[in-house]
């Protein structure tokens, strides 16, 4: 299909799952699909083969009358009288008729071969009659062009012939895999449940939340009546003394988290989960360090475009989209939080910015309001401004954010 240009179209999304008789119907299917497109396939290289040969053939036949229709014409040219020819003497014309005659009835006979060779093999054929003969032959050949227009009918209908069986086998490709993973993994699932001693009942022993114990047994009944099984499931609870293994349910939200805490360790049975805090505290400390509303807009919107092509991005089998597509909602909270962190930096795109003006003012700590001069300015690497000298702050803290005197922008 791959090589025929040929679309798969997606299966249909279907929960059901085949049944055993499903499985021998679809063998069944691809094995007449299989020998069906052998045969068209062997077919069409017959077919190619002598349509080939045939057409070498014509060119060959019309090659060789053009080359002998060449040597007729050439042959009566060279036999009419000319000017020359009237002034030679009859001593001359009986002893060029004797040759002639000599020629004629002679043991010498000429022949000739026709046939068709690859372009790359021509030399050394060349090579090889030159050493066969020792140079005592004449060799023409020219280069057969076959059109592309010029193709049998019976080809264009295998052709199409087989491009129709492949479409509707494309058409039902995907239901046809998606049916046989669904086997593999009932297979799976089958080889590890247990045989009861009369060999007629299948026995398995699953952890299971208590909350989906109704979940299981509603699943079990269903697959009891699309199987036509006659026995119905038993569930039952059975105590035992081992501690059961951790189970975190998550969601597509929550899920990335969970894994960032698999990573380091999972915790043991009732122990509690340290993801939901993860949630808060994880892309708060990454906006503590990155800090920047500009970048931290652009990781939102990116983590937003994300969200929306999830289903266009799951088709594309990419290690490193798929980690894109996993930690989409991680993204999108590191960037909330740095606009949030990058807003309280007053930083944008690493650039400073100041958007309330700041409440501290250096002027008035200048004489005569206040005790600096040059001098103190110059002869100190650390100045610190003095609220108690008017006007150096104005008594109502900056709005939001950090103010940005401690930035050491110029007020």
């Amino acid at each position: 299909m791959m090589k025929s240009d040929i679309a798969v179209a997606k299966g249909s999304d279907t929960e059901r799952v085949p049944c055993p008789r499903d499985v021998f119907e679809l063998e069944s299917t691809l094995e007449k699909l299989e020998q069906e497109l052998r045969e068209i396939n062997s077919n069409q290289d017959t077919l190619k083969h002598n349509f080939t040969e045939l057409m070498e053939m014509k060119y060959l036949l019309q090659m060789a009358e053009d080359f002998f229709e060449q040597a007729e014409c050439q042959l009566s040219v060279s036999e009419l009288p000319s000017e020359d020819s009237i002034t030679l003497t009859t001593s001359s014309r009986m002893a060029r008729r004797t040759s002639s005659i000599a020629s004629h009835t002679g043991p010498l006979k000429l022949g000739f071969v026709a046939g068709v060779i690859r372009h790359e093999r021509f030399l050394s054929f060349e090579k090889i009659l030159w050493r066969l003969f020792h140079g005592n032959f004449v060799l023409r050949h020219a280069e057969i062009q076959i059109q592309e227009e010029e193709n049998n009918t019976i080809l264009k209908k295998t052709e199409e012939y087989r491009q129709n069986v492949l479409t509707a086998a494309a058409g039902h490709i995907q239901d046809w895999s998606t049916k046989v993973r669904k086997m593999k993994a009932v297979y799976y699932t089958l080889n590890l449940c247990n045989i009861d001693i009369t060999q007629k009942l299948i026995v398995a022993e699953i952890w299971c939340p208590v909350s989906d114990l109704a979940s299981v047994q509603a699943a079990l009944m269903k697959g009891s009546e699309q199987s036509g099984c006659s026995v119905n499931p038993v569930l039952n609870r059975i105590p035992t003394s081992h501690t059961p293994p951790t189970f975190n349910r998550t969601n597509a939200f929550t899920a990335a988290f969970q894994s960032i805490i698999d990573a380091y360790g999972v915790a043991d049975y009732q122990e509690i989960n340290p993801a939901p805090y993860t949630i808060v505290t994880f892309p708060f400390l990454f906006a503590i360090m990155f800090g920047d509303c500009g970048h931290g807009l652009v990781m939102s919107l990116l983590a937003v475009w994300v969200i929306y092509q999830e289903e266009h991005f799951r088709h594309l089998k990419n290690e490193l989209i798929d980690v894109l597509v996993g930690g989409r909602y991680i993204l999108l909270l590191m960037g909330l939080f740095s606009i949030y962190t990058g807003l309280i930096y007053n930083d944008c795109f690493s650039k400073s910015f100041n958007i309330f003006g700041s409440s501290w003012s250096v002027r008035p700590m200048f004489y005569p309001h206040g005790p600096w001069t040059n001098d103190t300015l110059h002869g100190n690497a650390h100045l610190q401004l003095d609220p108690a000298v008017p006007g150096v702050f104005s008594g109502s803290p900056y709005p939001f954010g950090i103010d940005p005197v401690s930035e050491g922008e110029a007020l």
